[in-house]
């Protein structure tokens, strides 16, 4: 009897900053979520997008957010009424600094549209304190 192969893939994977290039931790977190978007989870399609947010997520941790502390995503599998789903979430050292999207962002203006592309490229967005000493903002994307 045949036995389909066991899918040894994870579900869930993640990065701290000690995993990442520490001269450039943006371009590493973005480079390593477009290879393990179109290589492992077969999601091709999803990867420009999911690419930016983490992008822009990880610029603001090392701006704002008193550096990178660690970078996950998170693969659900869809229910009957709820379908398939990536979560990003990026980790910081600023508990404290919550994360707040413009007023009215200029779009010429360098400042205030990292927030904006998350919320127009994702599905939903948020974040919550982890512990004492840091927080983690995340977005969700349907698959």
């Amino acid at each position: 009897m045949d036995h389909p192969p066991f899918d040894t893939t994870p579900t869930r994977v993640g990065w701290d900053t000690s995993a990442l290039d520490p001269l450039r931790p943006v371009a590493e977190a973005r480079h390593r979520t477009r290879v393990w978007l179109q290589e492992h989870w077969k999601l091709g399609d999803l990867a420009g997008s999911v690419e930016l947010a983490v992008g822009e997520l990880c610029t603001n941790a090392v701006r704002h957010g008193g550096g990178l502390a660690g970078l996950e995503l998170a693969l659900g599998t869809g229910r009957e009424f709820a379908p398939s789903f990536l979560r990003v979430m990026v980790t910081d050292r600023a508990p404290a600094l919550a994360p707040e999207l413009p007023v009215c962002a200029d779009l010429l203006d360098e400042g205030g549209r990292g927030l904006r592309l998350v919320e127009a490229l994702a599905r939903r967005w948020g974040w919550h304190r982890t512990g004492f000493d840091e927080k983690q903002v995340w977005c969700t994307f349907t698959v």
